[in-house]
């Protein structure tokens, strides 16, 4: 398994030192968002240091072994039927990045522990699960698998969610599941430049979207259905075969 982060040498020689390098001072970095210029240069050097990280291993069991940690550690959950092998048979060329979808974790669930890890979060609405109706629920353990990009699909950019019914795509709680993960192991953030399309959600005739602009923005009727942009972006999605429950 690799050396997972360890949060205060990457605060003290990660992102400050990026900063440091780009001429960008901490106060700056708290006021990117009245600043485009200062917010690019901080992209470059936030994605810069995620980019960099490659003392994680990616197989397939090193991964699973991560989420095990991290549910325990943040959530106190003891997880034992994860499959190895069900998760690698189930693997695609270019789909590199394992989510798995702990029983009962829904969105709230995972924005509270994000919270608990002092991620700064602006929620649209204080109870996501009630009001958001997605494809696939954590009910039950299940698995899927994404691509590892810091920003979401290319291929998936400048298309509505009406396009993109023929995908399995991610839905929101799988979103924030995945952006748990990524910080728990980098300390970063997930689209910094573009927007994650809950494609696999909806909120009434809405759909979920989810950025990172100094902190986590969470909306969960973010974009009518046929609405489509440039940095719009769905992150799609290859499910693992679950074992048929009792």
């Amino acid at each position: 398994m690799g050396r997972l982060i360890d949060i205060p040498h990457a605060q003290e020689h990660g992102v400050y030192t990026a900063l440091a390098s780009a001429g960008i001072t901490l106060e700056q970095y708290l006021c990117i968002s009245t600043d485009p210029k200062v917010r690019t240069a901080v992209v470059d050097a936030l994605q810069a240091e995620q980019e960099a990280v490659q003392e994680l291993s990616w197989d397939t069991g090193s991964q699973i072994e991560r989420w095990l940690r991290m549910y325990f550690e943040q959530d106190g959950l003891r997880i034992r039927d994860a499959s190895v092998e069900k998760a690698q048979a189930a693997r695609r060329h270019g789909f590199d990045r394992l989510i798995l979808m702990a029983e009962g974790l829904g969105t709230d669930a995972h924005l509270d522990s994000l919270e608990r890890q002092g991620v700064p979060i602006y929620r649209s609405h204080s109870i996501f699960d009630t009001i958001v109706q997605s494809v696939r629920v954590p009910d039950h353990l299940y698995m899927l698998w994404c691509r590892n990009g810091v920003e979401a699909d290319e291929e998936n950019a400048n298309l509505s969610v009406a396009q993109l019914e023929q995908k399995d795509c991610q839905t929101l709680p799988e979103r924030i599941a995945h952006e748990r993960i990524h910080n728990w192991e980098t300390h970063g953030h997930l689209d910094l430049r573009n927007v994650s399309l809950c494609a696999g959600s909806r909120t009434r005739a809405f759909v979920p979207g989810v950025c990172w602009d100094a902190r986590l923005l969470v909306d969960a009727a973010c974009f009518d259905v046929e609405y489509r942009a440039p940095g719009l972006r769905a992150r799609s999605a290859v499910m693992v075969a679950t074992q048929s429950r009792p």
